[in-house]
């Protein structure tokens, strides 16, 4: 009877044994499983990263340039932290990311598609300071409260919009609200309004107010300002890249970040016009001091106006705010240039 038992026993803690051994073979290979998921997914994350670089470098070379990128379905982030300048952009928890110090893009801090879509649009303040990148997707729709602003046609937006009643929900990943004076109702949507059953991170509003920029989240019913109101910086084009940047930034502080790259880029270009001006005009003196080119300009109001303009960039990194009433340097500039160039004789300043 006991021998019967012992064995009875002996049996229990085999089938104990055999169980723990295969929850530990199953577990091996379910790790095992994981792993090779979550590094197939690094490396698709790696190689449209890689990808994506290609397109936003070649885009960011070429000025009022839109077209369509497929990539597979994937949430995208970017990042441009205005405190420490640092910025990236990256596949929603994949851990790859691209650091992207110098270019300009402006875009939502997510995007969740299959198709992104791209714009560059230059910035002019007098001369090329560097191109902006845009980025949406088709399941973005942006309502413009204007009859100006239009977007290119290969984005989701409606315009001349005049009443809460124009907009409508149709499960966008989100809705971009853009206006100009002042928010529609004081920023409170209708109380029968589809908007107010969206969830709140699906929809932002940016508002153009003189020369500022002022950006919302939604809170429920209504629009709560996000942050602090940021100058426009203007340009010498008619189109305004930096406003076109705040329609597709949805974050105040990465905007503001973004700007200061394109500062960083007036900063060294000023310098480097002022210098050129110095030596074109060293140059014809040396060459022939009666050429009317060596007369053309004045060295020292050029030179001046660079250092104004390079100093404005400066006090503009430092703090956005300082960059208010910064328009009159670039038009002075701009009008010098335009004088010195009317000579078809004499080179051109930029």
């Amino acid at each position: 009877m006991k021998r019967k038992k012992k064995g009875q026993l002996e049996i229990g803690f085999n089938w104990i044994y055999i169980l723990i051994a295969g929850a530990v073979i199953l577990m091996f290979f379910v790790g095992i499983v994981i792993k090779q998921k979550v590094v197939s997914e690094q490396k698709l994350s790696a190689e449209v990263l890689r990808s994506i670089e290609g397109i936003f470098t070649g885009a960011g070379l070429s000025e009022k340039t839109t077209g369509p990128v497929d990539i597979p379905e994937l949430t995208m982030r970017f990042v441009c932290d205005d405190e420490t300048g640092y910025s990236d952009y990256s596949v929603e928890g994949s851990g790859v990311r691209a650091e992207t110090p110098w270019q300009p893009i402006f875009s939502p801090t997510k995007i969740k598609t299959k198709k992104l879509l791209t714009w560059t649009l230059e910035w002019k303040f007098p001369f090329q300071v560097s191109n902006y990148l845009f980025l949406s997707s088709p399941e973005i729709k942006y309502y413009i409260f204007s009859d100006e602003y239009l977007l290119p046609n290969l984005f989701n937006f409606e315009y001349n919009v005049i009443t809460y009643d124009q907009v409508k929900y149709t499960d966008e990943e989100q809705i971009r609200l853009v206006f100009f004076g002042d928010l529609l109702n004081n920023g409170v949507l209708p109380f029968d309004h589809v908007l107010r059953d969206v969830p709140d991170e699906k929809v932002t509003a940016v508002l153009f107010r003189g020369e500022g920029v002022v950006f919302y989240e939604k809170q429920d019913d209504s629009f709560v300002q996000l942050g602090e109101e940021v100058p426009l910086i203007p340009s010498t084009m008619d189109e305004n890249a930096n406003l076109y940047a705040a329609i597709f930034s949805t974050d105040p502080d990465a905007y503001a970040c973004n700007l200061k790259k394109g500062l960083k880029r007036l900063e060294i270009l000023s310098k480097i016009y002022g210098k050129r001006i110095k030596a074109i005009q060293d140059d014809y003196f040396l060459i022939d001091s009666l050429s009317a080119c060596a007369f053309m300009i004045d060295e020292d109001l050029f030179y001046g106006a660079s250092l104004s303009l390079e100093d404005i960039a400066q006090r503009c990194q430092e703090d956005i705010t300082n960059c208010v009433n910064i328009k009159g340097t670039a038009d002075e500039i701009e009008g010098i240039s335009s004088n010195f160039i009317a000579n078809t004789a004499c080179p051109v300043i930029y």
